[in-house]
Formats: C-alpha cells, sequence, structure tokens
C-alpha cells in the first residue's frame, strides 16, 4: 500500500473544503491549494496603487496608511483599467532613499521603483505561481488580465493565510540565500537557534 503524497493530501483537504462553502470575492481562504487553483483564486483584489509621478515621501505615507509594504505602480490609460509598469517595495525605499540620504520630496516612485515586473496572468495556476516567485526571487507578484490590466496581487502571505502552498515551497521562497533568516538580521545570516 502506497502512502498518499503530500500533494495528494493537500488536493484532498482543499477539496473538502470548498465542496459545500461558497468562493470569498477577495481571496480564498483555507485549504491547499492544488494546480487547479488560480491566481484569482489566492489573490487580493484591492491592490494598492500609485502612479511613478508620486513623491516617494508620500508612497511611503500611503504604505503605511494601507498597512502595506509595496504599492503596484500603474498607468491609468483608460478610467478604471490600470496597466501595470512598476512596483515599488519598502525595500526600495529604504535601500533607495533612506539610505542613500536622498530628499524624499525630490525623488519620484519612478526614479526607484523596479520596472522589470513580474506579472501572473490570472489563470496561472498557484503551483506556476509559487515557481515564479521561487525562480525570479520575488514576494508580491501583480495579477493581470488582458492587456496587462491590473486585477489583483499574490502576495507569500496571500498564500500563507490560505494554507495555499506547503511548508516546503515556503521555505523555498523565504529561505533563500541572501534573504535575512530573522527580523532585523542583515541579509545572507543564518537563523540563530532559539533558546
Amino acid at each position: 500500500m502506497s502512502t498518499p503524497s503530500s500533494q495528494q493530501i493537500c488536493a484532498d483537504f482543499y477539496a473538502a473544503q470548498h465542496a459545500s462553502s461558497p468562493k470569498p470575492p477577495a481571496r480564498a481562504t483555507g485549504g491547499c491549494a492544488t494546480s487547479a487553483a488560480t491566481a484569482m483564486d489566492v489573490c487580493t483584489r484591492a491592490v494598492v496603487t500609485c502612479d511613478a509621478g508620486m513623491p516617494v515621501s508620500e508612497a511611503a505615507r500611503k504604505m503605511r496608511k494601507h498597512g502595506v509594504g509595496s504599492l503596484v505602480v500603474v498607468d491609468d490609460g483608460s478610467p478604471g483599467q490600470h496597466v501595470v509598469t512598476g512596483m515599488l517595495t519598502d525595500r526600495d525605499l529604504a535601500i533607495g532613499v533612506v539610505a542613500a540620504e536622498r530628499d524624499t520630496q525630490a525623488f519620484r516612485v519612478g526614479d526607484i521603483m523596479s520596472r522589470d515586473v513580474v506579472t501572473a496572468r490570472a489563470d496561472d495556476s498557484v503551483t506556476s505561481i509559487v515557481a515564479l516567485m521561487r525562480h525570479k526571487r520575488v514576494r508580491r507578484i501583480p495579477v493581470t488580465g488582458p492587456e496587462g490590466v491590473l486585477v489583483g496581487i499574490v502576495t507569500l502571505d496571500d498564500l500563507l493565510a490560505g494554507s495555499s502552498i506547503a511548508a516546503g515551497a515556503v521555505a523555498g521562497i523565504v529561505g533563500r540565500p541572501g534573504m535575512p533568516t530573522e527580523p532585523g538580521e542583515p541579509a545572507g545570516t543564518q537563523a540563530r537557534p532559539r533558546a
């Protein structure tokens, strides 16, 4: 008799959790995602955005107000049609502005944002998103619909909150070389044993 794989156990749990419960509108929670779960099943649809011309000081205040660690930079081509043009993270602010002692009023989001944004399509599987996060070494991926229009964002927290990925996959994203393993530690350090 063979032992079921962790993926099969996860799939069975996910199916049982979602067999009779309606899907929440903003983000799926509970259960384990399988390759059948998509970006739209786990993403946060209320994305906090900004434009490239916003002063970085205003962007930082917006992050604080909304309790987020990143802003998706968009170009409003048409009303309600936000096309992803970049990503600004709290790390961009800390390294690109604060540590460099730059004037927060003089610099704009477009001066320090990441322009080579990793995005996922709405119908991409959770499995492929996890692989993309690991490969591209990112923790947040905007989800786009047709023509690059922003429809949501998948974060590592979204995946963890919904128990959407196995612990080993999370370790592969979080525990990669060069990333801090304990809060407040410099990148590339090992976790200290807990007393």
